[in-house]
């Protein structure tokens, strides 16, 4: 059963309430439990067919492209692209990087991305590009960001550049490759929290605040840093003027400091390794 309820939810916390006479009383019930470990509650009769299908219910990001316009005239949606492919009408149940189904329609600049529970095994972000213009011939690109959550307590990367939702409960490691670890709006990693365990975050060579919000990051130290990376031993952090970032560079010295295309880099020693923490000038740094 816990392999079963493994493979089709992907380890969210799962209760199930089988049999054709639950009452209103026990479905709550179910659910309480359910939400307390933020998990799901899922209803069958008596099939096993039926609860597998259930099981593997899927999980649908909705938006409107619209939405993230501000323009003093009508908009309209004139092309999307999606895996480098551009589309310039209407979609239904296209993939995005071979998963999900991917609807948009362009009249209403409504979307929906529908997945499974089960397509993905980490938190992940799923994009597509947009080009708009308005009726005073002015054109804007851009990017929209769709987030897919698991609630996997392992967020675990592999040989590709991962880009990781940060989840303070989880087991973080990108594994190989360029991995980002991304801070959703307002979140914040304060490492002196006790029942945060620094090394359950390992092979990162990003965090990015960037994403239009106040983000902190407070208490890093640079054996933080060391611990957190690969054998590069090499930190970005990315963000804006929204962002803060405290530092303790403590039993550590600066080797070198120097600014490039908006990022400061900085070296330090502490007399058996060498790291490289790389800060976007934009960030409010204190401690550095």
């Amino acid at each position: 059963w816990k392999d079963f309820t493994t493979n089709q939810t992907n380890g969210v916390t799962t209760t199930v309430g089988i049999g054709n006479n639950l009452n209103s009383t026990a479905k709550n019930y179910l659910k309480m439990l359910a939400g307390a470990y933020d998990g799901e509650a899922y209803f069958v009769k008596d099939n096993a067919a039926e609860l597998t299908a259930t099981l593997a219910q899927k999980e649908v990001v909705k938006g409107n492209v619209f939405d993230l316009i501000k323009s003093d005239s009508d908009v309209t949606i004139d092309s999307i692209t999606i895996d480098g492919i551009k589309y310039t009408n209407s979609l239904s149940n296209v993939t995005i990087d071979g998963k999900g189904n991917f609807t948009i329609d362009f009249a209403t600049g409504e979307y929906s991305y529908t997945v499974k529970k089960n397509e993905f095994d980490i938190d992940s972000k799923q994009s597509f590009g947009v080009k708009v213009s308005d009726t005073l011939n002015n054109e804007l690109e851009f990017d929209v960001d769709m987030h897919i959550f698991t609630f996997n307590p392992s967020l675990i990367g592999d040989a590709d550049d991962n880009e990781i939702i940060y989840n303070p409960t989880a087991v973080i490691d990108g594994g190989d490759g360029y991995d980002t670890l991304i801070l959703l709006s307002d979140q914040e990693i304060d490492f002196s929290n006790e029942i945060l365990d620094v090394a359950t975050i390992a092979n990162i060579e990003v965090i990015d605040m960037d994403n239009d919000a106040a983000n902190s990051i407070t208490n890093l130290t640079l054996d933080d840093v060391l611990n957190m990376t690969d054998e590069n031993n090499t930190l970005l952090i990315t963000g804006d003027n929204q962002d803060t970032l405290n530092v303790d560079t403590s039993g550590w010295n600066l080797v070198s400091n120097s600014s490039n295309n908006g990022v400061i880099e900085n070296v330090y020693t502490n007399g058996v390794d060498s790291i490289t923490l790389r800060v976007d000038d934009q960030i409010i740094s204190t401690g550095l």
